[in-house]
């Protein structure tokens, strides 16, 4: 039963992800992004939208949408999120394998070498996860920072490109800007 819950769950993340980059809207119309702490944890928000961060990282992904190179750190940093989330899961189950095995290890220490290698096991897959994790973390600061700096270039190089309102000539005595 609950096997068939996480496997929905992961079924629903999988479609957020695979159709959050469904939007073409105009790069200058929206304002950069903001990250935020919540209880609940990150959250992104850009103009009035907020989008919580998620498991996966979902909320990332559809913050910074319609930017590629942005768009390319959020799913790097979804990816390494799963990895994490995989490796700590496997590593719960090893410490589990671990104690159940050390528990049943009879008085002469017979089993106690299988516990301690699978409890070595557990280890190393948790360091492996906390890396994981640890280079995902990178990857939000560098999704929002590409976005921003892509809606910034867009709105310099829209009110670079539109005309003066009527009545604000140019002279020749007034600096370019």
């Amino acid at each position: 039963m609950a096997c068939a819950r996480w496997l929905s769950h992961i079924a629903g993340l999988a479609t957020a992800l695979a159709t959050a980059c469904a939007s073409n809207d105009d790069l200058a119309a929206n304002p950069p992004i903001q990250v935020v702490q919540t209880p609940s944890g990150l959250a992104f928000i850009r103009g009035d939208d907020t989008y919580d961060h998620g498991l996966l990282g979902c909320g990332l992904r559809q913050a910074v949408d319609g930017v590629p190179q942005a768009e390319e750190h959020a799913e790097a940093h979804s990816r390494l999120l799963a990895g994490g989330l995989l490796f700590g899961l496997g590593s719960a189950a090893l410490t589990g394998a671990s104690v159940a095995t050390a528990l049943q290890a009879d008085d002469g220490g017979e089993g106690f070498d299988t516990s301690l290698a699978l409890a070595s096991g557990a280890v190393a897959l948790s360091v492996v996860s906390s890396i994981l994790y640890e280079n995902g973390a990178t990857h939000v600061g560098r999704a929002v920072d590409s976005y921003n700096e892509a809606v910034q270039r867009a709105a310099a190089e829209k009110s670079r490109l539109e005309p003066a309102p009527p009545g604000q000539g140019t002279s020749m005595l007034q600096r370019p800007p």
